[in-house]
Order: structure tokens, then sequence, then C-alpha cells
């Protein structure tokens, strides 16, 4: 597992981000879009907009090529990212007390925080045997 998640983590990590970015896009640019994912009233989410765009999305990317290059800034940036995933999480299951249609959010981001977890602990395994 640790091969694998150190193999594809990085590329997984920028796909990752940039999806994270385009998320944020397709919540912007329409209502269509909107309405599977938040809240009516969604005032609430575009207060996250750069928040989430800066540290998950930018924060995705950066982390993949940090891992890329072997950084020793790496396994630091990847739990942080792990941090920033599981608070984007926790934000998507409470916009579940809205109503129930709205647990796409949800379902995208609770694999999304279990991967990069995955990727973080097995690169800090890496590094703990180096």
């Amino acid at each position: 597992m640790t091969n694998l998640a150190n193999r594809f983590g990085p590329s997984y990590l920028i796909a990752q981000g940039v999806g994270g970015i385009l998320w944020w896009i397709g919540l912007l640019s329409s209502e269509r879009v909107r309405s599977w994912f938040v809240p009516d009233g969604w005032q609430a989410a575009r207060t996250l907009v750069i928040a989430d765009i800066v540290l998950f999305g930018l924060g995705s990317v950066a982390t993949g090529l940090a891992l890329m290059r072997q950084s020793a800034w790496s396994v630091p940036m990847v739990w942080a990212l792990t941090g920033v995933a599981a608070y984007a999480t926790l934000v998507a299951a409470a916009w579940l007390a809205e109503p129930v249609e709205h647990w796409l959010g949800l379902a995208f981001m609770v694999p999304s925080l279990a991967l990069t977890g995955i990727v973080a602990a097995a690169h800090h395994q890496l590094e703990l045997a180096r």
C-alpha cells in the first residue's frame, strides 16, 4: 500500500487540487451546479471560496509537487492538507442539516479525506524509513 500511495499520491493530490478549483468554478458560474451541492441562500458557501481554493485547491497542487520533488516540507504539507480536507468534509456534512439533497458534496469529500490521509501516512512512513 505504501508503494502505491507513494507512486500515485502526488498525481492524485494534483488532480484533487485541480478538481477542487473546477468545482468552485462550477459553483460560482452555474445555479444548476450549486443546487446539487449547497443549500439555497448559499451565502455561507460563498464565504469559503477563497480559503477553499487557496488551501484545498492550490494546497493540493503544491503538496503534490512537493511530494514529487521529495521536498523536506512535503510530509508536514500533506498532513496539513489532510486537516484542510477534514475541515472541508465537516462543512459538507454540516450542509446536510439543510435538505438532504445536498449529500453530493459529502460524497466527494469523504473519499478525498480518506485518500489524502492515506497519502499522508504513506509519505510519513517513507520519511521515517530514511
